[in-house]
């Protein structure tokens, strides 16, 4: 469905989109995401809240935060809705990357030169059906 499809987009171009936003820039896909300055700036431009519009669900707040994966014991970069869907609530994790040394993939020539993204790594976005239901992770 269309809530899947804009899931699969936004997990498939997550570090992309987090460095692209960080720098305050959107994307070509028609995901826009911007960072939401607060007064305290984490040290990491890949954490902090972030504004992320997903497909037909509208912008969303989503609060990134760098770990380590209690299923695989890797670094990994989660990314938690603030607002939620009909599909994915508030408080749920929206998306997951790998961002680990071992997973990074070039980034040259896949995004337009203007979001001068440096890497892309693998992740896995969250689907579901309305209120929640039949929830399921996809590779992106």
């Amino acid at each position: 469905d269309g809530a899947a499809a804009g899931q699969r987009q936004a997990s498939g171009a997550v570090a992309s989109a987090a460095a692209a936003a960080a720098a305050g820039l959107s994307s070509e896909e028609g995901l826009t995401y911007r960072r939401i300055h607060t007064k305290q700036q984490p040290s990491d431009e890949l954490q902090g809240l972030f504004l992320g519009t997903f497909g037909p669900h509208g912008p969303e707040v989503l609060a990134l935060s760098r770990g380590i994966s209690s299923d695989s014991g890797e670094e990994e970069l989660t990314a938690v809705k603030l607002t939620g869907d009909a599909n994915v609530p508030a408080g749920e994790v929206s998306f997951r990357v790998r961002i680990g040394r071992r997973h990074r993939r070039d980034g040259k020539g896949v995004y337009p030169p203007q979001l001068d993204v440096k890497a892309r790594y693998p992740g896995e976005g969250r689907i579901a059906s309305p209120g929640f239901t039949n929830k399921r992770w996809v590779e992106g």
